[in-house]
């Protein structure tokens, strides 16, 4: 093998950082978390051909560097999609999370060690089920296995590296370097009005390379949220002055405008819950139906596996390996356990959230092997309300159990993607647990660094780091607490929304978020319906777009750490 293990490692390493890096700020910056494994796999290809260590066994070692890398991405994802609730719903508790840079790390890592294990073990409990007895098609895996044992990529990587090349001289055209200044600045204000306030174009690639991924119907939302702030919202907010009654008196904007989100939200979370009462029914069923509860001493492969061809090879019995087996599910239990205990939860509060989780992470997995996407937001919240009803948690519980299921079930889906994918390609799936758990670790320090150096230099809530899904699910749990004229109106928009077929958390975008993301997206949305049936062969230059312009981020705000440092 030409490659060696040594360089499989090496690659996925440095890819494992790399997603993270990339999808964290992505998922904070936007509100998409997209798959990053057919990327990363068509990188690596590349790699392989331009050292000239490709051969026979090159889809197998581009199946495992994805195996290590991949989860990295949907770990920053979850984190991105979670960590920044807990700055909107208690901004005290966030600051003192930051406190200084090794607590915030230790506490972040070792949060995504422990979901990530749980997760880890849940997704090899459910392989049984998911992949031979359900027999799921596991799209973004049959999508890496194709790119993994394609014979040439050369269009695509021509776009990848054009994406690249391009958005690296246009960062250095626009943002300049060091005593080099740039030529033009990021923002430009179109209009301004005394009722819709500056209305901006961002000269940001990113936004432009995400609104084409995503498309133009995906985008459409949010414009359609950007004009109902100004056509429904700022009517309402100051109908006293219009109509002979008054049924709460002006606010401020963002206040009104957080307060009707909120009903919005909530009206988003009731009707797909209720959409089909017999289909949630049909899922608790199928979920104790299908489940699969086997003998402890060959539920499944575990982290010890090295240690078993250690022995194995050296030609002894390894009993240790044995018993350590028959209580691996123990252990995904324990580290559930450790978690929610230091964190004070009460005993009838865990027992909750382990049945409900269980449940959950079942159908997010099914549902993620149909039709490829992790519905993770939609997912959490049915968790998160009923204990927050049952128990009264607090934010920063409130928090944690968000990241903690997060974590969880990217990584779950992710184990069960690799395991997918090694089958196509015929990789011991031995291997790929092996992997996992490199990547796991790797993850939990990379991931939890760039979180501080991205909430320690931008202000979370700012156009640069805007949390979408982490304000949306902080309004969710703050809704109980407003006006409820105000929350009954954003109800019924959403309601409304919701009957012609556009999403009320989409729209909800549109309306908070500054109109320079909104307009860039829909710009990039724009770009994708006028290439028509080329876009397709343009998404790895997408890819070179987000990914360059995060790196670039992410250089300039270490150099300006380091910097500050001294």
């Amino acid at each position: 093998m030409r490659g060696g293990l040594g360089f499989t490692l090496l690659v996925g390493t440095a890819l494992s950082i790399l997603a993270s890096a990339i999808l964290l700020y992505i998922s904070i910056a936007t509100m998409i978390g997209p798959w990053i494994a057919p990327t990363l796999v068509l990188i690596s290809s590349v790699l392989f051909t331009l050292l000239g260590k490709r051969d026979a066994n090159t889809p197998q070692q581009l199946i495992l560097i994805s195996a290590l890398a991949s989860g990295g991405g949907i770990i920053a994802v979850g984190i991105g999609f979670s960590l920044p609730m807990l700055y909107f719903l208690a901004p005290d508790a966030f600051q003192q999370l930051m406190s200084t840079p090794s607590y915030f790390i230790t506490r972040v890592g070792a949060t995504i060690l422990l979901a990530g294990s749980f997760g880890i073990f849940l997704g090899k409990f459910l392989s049984k089920t998911m992949l031979k007895k359900e027999d799921l098609p596991f799209p973004i895996s049959s999508m890496t296995y194709q790119i993994a044992t394609a014979q040439s990529h050369s269009s695509d990587a021509k776009s990848l590296f054009s994406g690249i090349s391009g958005t690296l001289i246009f960062c250095l055209l626009r943002d300049g370097f060091y005593s080099l200044k740039g030529l033009f600045a990021k923002d430009w204000i179109f209009l301004s009005t005394s009722v819709t306030g500056p209305l901006i174009f961002s000269f940001w690639p990113t936004l432009w390379a995400v609104g084409f991924t995503i498309g133009l119907a995906n985008t459409i939302p949010l414009l359609i949220g950007l004009i109902a702030r100004y056509a429904v919202l700022y009517p309402i907010n100051y109908h006293s002055i219009f109509l002979p009654f008054s049924l709460f008196a002006p606010l401020k904007e963002e206040s009104f405008i957080t307060a009707f989100c909120a009903g919005m939200i909530v009206s988003d979370l009731l009707l797909s819950l209720l959409h089909n009462p017999r289909q949630a029914i049909h899922y608790f069923r199928n979920y104790f139906k299908n489940l699969h509860f086997p003998r402890f001493a060959g539920i499944t492969e575990t982290l010890w596996h090295p240690i078993k061809s250690l022995c194995i090879e050296s030609g002894q019995i390894n009993t240790f390996y044995k018993r350590l087996n028959s209580f691996e599910p123990f252990i995904g239990l324990a580290c559930f356990l450790i978690f929610f205990t230091t964190l004070d939860f009460s005993i009838p509060a865990q027992l909750t959230i382990l049945a409900a989780m269980c449940v959950a992470l079942y159908e997010i997995n099914r549902l993620c092997g149909k039709i490829g996407l992790l519905q993770i937001g939609r997912f959490s919240a049915f968790i998160l309300i009923p204990v927050v009803v049952l128990f009264k948690i607090n934010a920063l519980q409130m928090t944690a159990l968000t990241i903690f299921f997060n974590v969880a079930a990217g990584v779950s889906s992710d184990l069960l993607f690799d395991y997918k994918t090694a089958e196509l390609g015929s990789v011991n799936r031995n291997r790929v647990d092996g992997l996992q758990w490199l990547g796991l670790f790797i993850s939990s320090i990379t991931v939890a660094v760039i979180c501080y150096l991205l909430f320690s230099n931008l202000t979370l809530g700012s156009t640069e780091l805007f949390a979408h899904r982490g304000r949306s699910k902080a309004l969710l749990m703050q809704s109980l607490h407003f006006d409820h004229y105000i929350i009954t109106a954003g109800f019924l928009f959403g309601w409304i929304l919701k009957k012609c077929g556009i999403s009320p958390t989409m729209a909800f975008g549109g309306m908070v978020m500054p109109s320079q993301i909104t307009l860039g997206f829909v710009f990039g949305g724009l770009l994708s319906k006028l290439i028509g049936s080329k876009r397709d062969s343009l998404l790895p230059f997408c890819s070179g777009v987000f990914a360059t312009e995060t790196l670039w981020l992410l250089i300039s705000l270490s150099l300006r750490f380091i910097s500050s440092s001294f």
